[in-house]
């Protein structure tokens, strides 16, 4: 008896209805000469089976039909485990395959015995998992879904049950189970046998199935529980349904809006070679023009057209145009993409190419990311969900999920490929003054010329070094108000006074994100209701002022509302809705609120050792903070020194200085926007479309009157009776603060105070 794992898991199956245990159904095992008849499958021996199940041995080919259905009709409230004997449609007799057309043996069994079971009985059939994702299935399953409910799909046994065969199993099983009725109960289990893990054994597999079938949701780790069924018309696929191929697809939607990949290409018929044959030319020949079959599309993205198999003079279709998308037809190993480039020779493709063209609309960032995104590991799962073998079909093709990315994703891309001209520009300048060093009319010429290039090259490779140095980056790339607080952590020395501006700034950064959210959120129409909060208790008699806590809870409503998260792709700073979900930097900034809240209670740290170890913890939680935040450098912080409208022209000229970085002295620039309302002597940030996003009140740069530096300035409190607002300095270490009547209609504005309350 072999004890492998598939005999152990029918047997579970088996004893979780021992009431009515499964009775086996198998044909007859003979010997098959596979050179001289081409069958679809292998027959199995009855002795490969749990031998305390009750086994029926029935005959191989068409009479295993009638005697299967004459069994089950004398037992039909019964439970089965029906291996099929497998046959291609070719190998039928005339009148099965005229009764069924295009059906193979196994699909017409699993048709009639179903039909013939009683109402609550169990069934399993041992099918080629091919068959179970091909459409052609669906045409036996559908009629029939009315009166079953799939139950359990056990997925991989080639692998599972090498010596269960009379020959090496070849093509891909898997067990199915339908029950009879139950149609309310749409609780399927899908079940998959690993193959690749040899320090497995089968104990933890078995181990895991039988969890699996104790649990009513969930996944375990190599199966699932799909509570709402298969939904009809769909196909049988243990990856179509897995909940991790469905988070992904769902989370790709964070990326843009998601639509079928149909919507924006077209197919292009390639040339059927055989009906052409008459046509074609050996690929030897010179002349006639290349035909581009599946083995010339290469796996690096580039298209063979030089040692083809055939070439054509009159081509009758399949021309490719610049920007078309190949892939190969038949591939095993992920999809093969490429790209016709705008200098490539005439060609046209064979039927072994799937030829996609970009339609009007798709501009040249969207087509470099859906190239990605096809060559991208999720893509290959999402083709490798609805079929079980190596075709790549079309209909599957233009009906994957892709991506309509936003213009943020769209800038990112541009971004990145202005990077890679620009390094591609330097590479091709050291290898030219590398390959010029004896080209020159003289050894002097040459000397100077490479010591030149050489030293700028150095110092190109040592900017771009400094840029791996998280220190380096935050000094000098994140916004004025951050940027200058850690370049004063990084030259204090470890003791109280570095402990304190840690923690300071670490509330200068939730400050800034929350000025950007309740900023951002004021343009889109949405109001915070944290904000709500804060109006009226800063409002009140009390004269309660602004904490760490108040911008904190902003930042984190959105990052947890849900009108935020559904307008993420289209919100002006899309980081900040998830700025704060890694779970590092959330706790990061807990500890840091949390010291602070101790040091303002009296219970900080006390002495060198501690404060110096308290230091060295509070600051390894601010980079993790920064590190979150570092998107930030995205986004300018611009103060407008002076604009001028031109009416005619309707265009505003305007001088602003970016304060980006840790120096307070930046150079005075100029530029030009369409806008006529951007105010002088006001900061804005600059989002990544270029558009310019007022942060007055909320963040003002003024002349401090205690110490005469410029600094930003934040609301700390607000008098009601007075109406006077004191607003604090983000920079300096004294939280210097300044009183101030005439920004309070500005706060009204934007729901921080009131008057009426």
């Amino acid at each position: 008896m072999s004890d492998n794992i598939t005999t152990r898991l029918i047997k579970m199956i088996s004893d979780k209805h021992n009431t009515r245990p499964l009775l086996v159904l198998l044909p007859a095992w003979k010997k098959t000469n596979f050179a001289d008849m081409s069958v679809e499958g292998i027959y199995t021996p009855a002795e490969s089976f749990v031998s305390d199940l009750t086994t029926h041995i029935l005959e191989d080919g068409e009479p295993f039909i009638e005697q299967a259905r004459s069994l089950i009709k004398q037992q039909p409230n019964d439970n089965y485990f029906i291996v099929s004997p497998l046959l291609s449609s070719k190998f039928l007799s005339d009148d099965l395959r005229e009764s069924y057309p295009r059906q193979h043996l196994e699909q017409i069994i699993f048709r009639l015995l179903l039909q013939e079971l009683g109402e609550g009985a169990l069934a399993g059939f041992l099918l080629p998992n091919g068959l179970l994702m091909s459409k052609r299935f669906l045409s036996t399953l559908e009629p029939l879904r009315a009166t079953f409910a799939l139950r359990l799909m056990i997925q991989n046994l080639d692998s599972a049950m090498p010596d269960m065969y009379g020959i090496r199993t070849l093509i891909n099983l898997s067990i199915l189970f339908v029950e009879k009725g139950a149609r309310d109960d749409k609780v399927v289990r899908f079940f998959r046998i690993p193959t690749q893990d040899a320090s497995l054994d089968a104990s933890q597999v078995v181990s895991d199935f039988a969890r699996l079938l104790r649990q009513n949701g969930g996944a375990t780790r190599f199966g699932y529980v799909l509570r709402d069924g298969v939904p009809d018309g769909s196909i049988l696929s243990f990856d179509l349904y897995h909940p991790e191929l469905v988070d992904k697809q769902r989370q790709i939607g964070h990326y843009g809006e998601v639509r079928a990949l149909g919507d924006f290409f077209e197919h292009v018929p390639g040339l059927h070679t055989a009906a052409n044959r008459n046509l074609l030319l050996s690929g030897t020949e010179g002349a006639g023009i290349p035909v581009i079959g599946g083995r010339d599309i290469r796996r690096d993205g580039t298209i063979n057209y030089d040692e083809v198999r055939f070439r054509i003079t009159q081509p009758t279709q399949g021309e490719l145009k610049a920007n078309d998308i190949c892939l190969r037809r038949i591939s095993s190993k992920g999809l093969c993409v490429a790209v016709v480039q705008v200098d490539a020779p005439p060609a046209v493709t064979a039927e072994s190419v799937i030829v996609l063209r970009p339609k009007a609309h798709i501009n040249t960032e969207d087509m470099e990311l859906l190239v990605e995104f096809l060559r991208s590991e999720i893509a290959q799962q999402f083709l490798a969900a609805r079929s079980a073998g190596i075709n790549v079909l079309l209909e599957d093709i233009l009906a994957m999920p892709i991506l309509v990315f936003d213009s943020s994703m769209r800038l990112a891309v541009q971004g990145i490929n202005d990077a890679l001209q620009y390094f591609k520009r330097c590479q091709a300048e050291a290898e030219s003054a590398k390959s010029a060093l004896f080209n020159f009319s003289s050894a002097k010429e040459a000397r100077a010329h490479v010591l030149d290039v050489g030293r700028r090259v150095r110092q190109r490779k040592e900017a771009a070094s400094l840029v791996d140095d998280t220190s380096y980056r935050f000094r000098t790339q994140l916004p004025h108000p951050i940027a200058y607080r850690w370049r004063t952590i990084e030259t204090e020395q470890p003791g109280l006074q570095a402990y304190v501006q840690i923690l300071e700034c670490a509330e200068v950064i939730v400050c800034y994100l929350a000025s950007f959210a309740i900023a951002s959120a004021a343009r889109e129409g949405i109001e915070i209701s944290y904000v709500i909060e804060m109006r009226k208790r800063l409002s009140s008699k009390a004269g309660h002022g602004t904490n760490m806590g108040d911008w904190i809870a902003i930042v984190r409503e959105m990052r947890d509302s849900k009108q935020f998260r559904a307008m993420e792709g289209a919100f002006p700073v899309p980081e900040l809705i998830h700025s704060l979900r890694d779970q590092d930097a959330d706790e990061a900034l807990q500890a840091l609120v949390d010291k602070r809240n101790d040091q303002a209670h009296g219970r900080g740290p006390k002495g060198d050792a501690q404060i110096a170890k308290a230091c060295s913890i509070a600051v390894e939680e601010l980079r993790t903070l920064l590190d979150a935040v570092e998107f930030l450098s995205e986004y300018p912080l611009r103060f407008i020194e002076a604009t001028r409208r031109d009416s005619i022209t309707r265009m505003t000229t305007y001088r602003y200085r970016d304060l980006m970085g840790d120096h307070p002295l930046t150079s005075i620039r100029e530029s030009i926007d369409a806008s006529p309302e951007i105010e002088a002597n006001s900061l804005y940030f600059l989002d990544r479309a270029g558009r310019m996003h007022l942060l007055r009140p909320l963040l003002n740069r003024l002349q401090c009157a205690e110490c005469g530096n410029w600094a930003t300035f934040y609301l700390d409190r607000f008098n009601v009776k007075t109406r006077i607002c004191t607003l604090k300095s983000m920079e300096s270490y004294e939280r210097h603060a300044i009183d101030v009547s005439e920004v309070v209609p500005a706060f009204q504005a934007v729901g921080l105070v009131s008057i009426d309350v």
